[in-house]
């Protein structure tokens, strides 16, 4: 995939816009504000298991620290979110505890953060063996698991950078 930029060159890169005006067109605009642009981290993108369909994990690295955010189902089917918010990078993984968060604002109503409320649940570490395989440690509310995890890959042949 090819993007382009406001310069009108090409880039191997998707540049975040903002859509913005209705009826009489589309104008894109950039999100980030002009200047350089630091590559996405290592880690940084979404990780899943193509065998188990349905669920997945956004990790986002900012030097040694990683956020991951977990989305699957609960014991009744019911669909959840778990975050380990502050992860600190160790050799090949980091290690951190795991948040449920719940009562957020619905979409489309202003934003009312009065019902939410963020349990600790467990903990989790996470561990890569290479640029795109993984695997997910965690102990939720007594429930013990490892999930085995890959990159996310949005383009046949795509390269990652290279871990730090």
């Amino acid at each position: 995939m090819f993007g382009q930029l406001g310069d009108g060159s090409k880039t191997d890169r998707w540049t975040p816009v903002d859509v913005v005006g209705f009826g009489g067109g589309v104008t894109p605009g950039p999100v980030l504000p002009p200047g350089p642009v630091e590559p996405a981290s290592p880690l940084t993108g979404l990780w899943w298991n193509q065998n188990e369909s349905g669920w997945g994990m956004s990790i986002t690295q900012r030097d040694a620290m990683a956020f991951l955010a977990w989305y699957t189902y609960d014991s009744i089917g019911k669909p959840t979110w778990f975050v380990i918010s502050a992860c600190p990078l160790v050799g090949s993984g980091c290690t951190g505890d795991i948040y449920s968060v719940v009562g957020g604002t619905p979409l489309g109503v202003p934003w009312n953060g009065n019902g939410k409320v963020v349990t600790k649940v467990g903990t989790g570490s996470f561990a890569y063996s290479d640029n795109n395989t993984g695997s997910l440690n965690y102990s939720i509310n007594g429930v013990n698991g490892t999930k085995q995890i890959t990159r996310q890959m949005f383009a046949t042949g795509a390269v990652q950078p290279p871990i730090d």
